[in-house]
């Protein structure tokens, strides 16, 4: 059958890798089988209970409930490679095995979610991986990818430094593995990781370690481990206290998903005693204060979302659904912490001329500003209804499609 989007991603390719020295990957396993194979050893295995709470989500404009369906998250373990080779983001080769465990997706996975800069191909039914790299050698420490993407990093790297804290000391060797920024710096010293501690190599290296510690990461599927938001959230960030307040966080300054009213929205927004915020411009102290002293966030769906995790008991979250994806909500669930959500937004019809894989970059939505004020005033004043009547949340479609 003829189809648009096939015919279009001839026409307009991503990004891809030129030809170099590949090596053949013989065997894929996960944690356990990795383990069971004899490539390392567990340090330590955390096994979560099913999470099951009331918490949920209302839609703002049809003031129904969302229970989120109780989950059991991925186990998170410790491992100790010896011969290791690894390649950013999280891919660790011994043996000639590859531990398919990756923050946020599995390593097989993420060859289809970032193809442009995944080392792995798979061709004919077999993986294969880059070796054509620099090469960057160390005799032991723990390691972490500096992910670019700031949700993926608090809530899928910071958290792994737990386990290595507890089984390593305090005078560990981090490896930042990556793109390194200085939120990456900030956050890891808010943490107790001071700069000195920290051995940065460049992404396009691989690492190759005689003796290595890897614990996998707090963040899989869009849904974050419960120990991990336990993690970040009992550390004490010494935040500055402010009186509570009502705030925006703008994406009008990136380039997708983007707002097509997102100016007249903030003037909106700004005449309701909404303080315009650009996470963007912040340091990660700054956006986690930001987020830990506001009565009411309202925000289309981002990764500076990802400092949710520092909001007080009794913050209302509003998200524009611009995206969905259970990150966000799954992580309100943990804190208990009721989420709204509004959906009145139209989107442009070209977006589905792009391929899959880029929609998001071509995609721009016209938002109803009357609407979302008369919903945040009801807010404020505890008109939206937050009683569970019985509705199932199952998944976004369902509240897309009404």
């Amino acid at each position: 059958m003829f189809s648009i989007e096939k015919a279009l991603r001839r026409l307009i390719p991503g990004r891809s890798r030129e030809p170099g020295a590949f090596a053949e990957i013989s065997q894929v396993y996960d944690a356990e089988g990795f383990v069971a194979q004899g490539f390392g050893t567990f340090e330590e295995t955390n096994v979560f209970q099913p999470v099951i709470s009331d918490t949920g989500f209302t839609d703002m404009q049809g003031g129904e409930f969302y229970r989120l369906k109780p989950y059991t998250p991925a186990t998170r373990s410790l491992l100790r490679i010896p011969d290791a080779q690894i390649y950013f983001p999280n891919i660790v080769i011994t043996n000639n095995a590859l531990l398919n465990v990756n923050n946020g997706y599995t390593s097989t996975e993420r060859i289809r979610q970032r193809a442009s800069i995944s080392p792995l191909r798979q061709i004919d039914g077999r993986l294969i991986v880059d070796s054509e790299t620099d090469i960057v050698r160390t005799e032991s420490g723990c390691y972490l990818a500096a992910d670019e993407n700031y949700s993926a990093w608090l809530l899928g790297e910071i958290p792994r430094i737990q386990n290595y804290l507890r089984n390593s000391g305090a005078s560990s060797q981090i490896i930042l593995h990556g793109d390194v920024r200085q939120f990456h710096l900030d956050s890891l010293a808010a943490y107790g990781v001071s700069r000195d501690r920290v051995t940065v190599v460049e992404p396009r290296a691989r690492i190759l370690a005689r003796d290595i510690l890897f614990a996998t990461p707090g963040y899989f599927h869009h849904i974050p481990s419960p120990d991990a938001v336990n993690f970040l959230t009992g550390i004490s960030l010494d935040l500055p206290q402010t009186a509570l307040r009502k705030i925006y966080i703008s994406r009008s300054r990136t380039g997708m998903r983007k707002i097509r009213n997102e100016a007249e929205l903030e003037r909106s927004l700004r005449g309701e005693g909404y303080e315009i915020v650009f996470p963007e411009g912040l340091a990660f102290t700054q956006q986690a204060a930001m987020f830990r002293n506001a009565d009411i966030i309202v925000a289309p769906f981002g990764a500076a979302l990802a400092n949710l995790v520092y909001v007080a008991p009794g913050c209302r979250v509003v998200l524009i659904t611009t995206k969905f994806t259970l990150e966000f909500a799954r992580l309100l669930q943990m804190r208990s912490i009721n989420f709204f959500v509004f959906n009145g937004l139209a989107r442009n019809w070209s977006r589905y001329l792009a391929p899959r894989r880029i929609r998001e970059r071509h995609t721009e939505y016209l938002l109803d500003i009357g609407r979302l004020i008369a919903g945040l005033r009801q807010l404020e004043i505890g008109n939206t209804s937050s009683r569970d009547n019985g509705a199932i949340y199952r998944s976004h479609r369902q509240l897309r499609r009404r």
